[in-house]
């Protein structure tokens, strides 16, 4: 309210307390930031040089038990290193910098070194992802990767 009761708060042993308390934990979060910025510039990044996009083709299938409609991607990765097992992503329209965001579709991303990531734009209807209901395989002998997944049924 006044001067000389706003110096006493701020000598006051509370008010003193409290500032010591907020000064270490302002410390100690400066020291996880600095470790966090520290960790990931001493890992280094992968350097390799993009052959172009690997070879496809996306065919539409049903189950026959339960009519759910899907997609299989077939690609063909035959310039793959032989360490390397291509991987795939679902990604939301929101995540991607590619485009304008449009809810009405999704993307599954897929990508093996050291050829381009290779996205398809699938409508954003609920994916199955029960156990075994969305699979992919990779056969190093051809360098053919498969990824199947079905769409869940809406019933009305």
């Amino acid at each position: 309210m006044s001067e000389s009761s706003y110096l006493a708060h701020t000598h006051g042993r509370r008010h003193q307390m409290n500032l010591m308390k907020r000064a270490e934990a302002d410390k100690k979060k400066q020291a996880i930031q600095e470790e966090r910025t520290l960790g990931i510039s001493d890992i280094p990044k992968k350097k390799f040089t993009k052959i172009g996009r690997p070879a496809y083709k996306v065919s539409k299938i049903r189950d026959l038990v339960t009519l759910q409609k899907g997609l299989v991607l077939h690609l063909q990765y035959q310039k793959i290193n032989s360490d390397v097992k291509p991987r795939y992503r679902l990604m939301s329209p929101f995540e991607q910098t590619v485009e304008e965001p449009d809810p009405k579709f999704q993307y599954l991303v897929v990508s093996g070194e050291p050829y381009e990531n290779v996205a398809f734009k699938i409508p954003s209807d609920p994916i199955d992802m029960a156990n075994g209901r969305i699979w992919d395989f990779w056969d190093p002998d051809t360098k053919e990767y498969f990824v199947q997944f079905f769409y869940l049924r809406l019933t009305n």
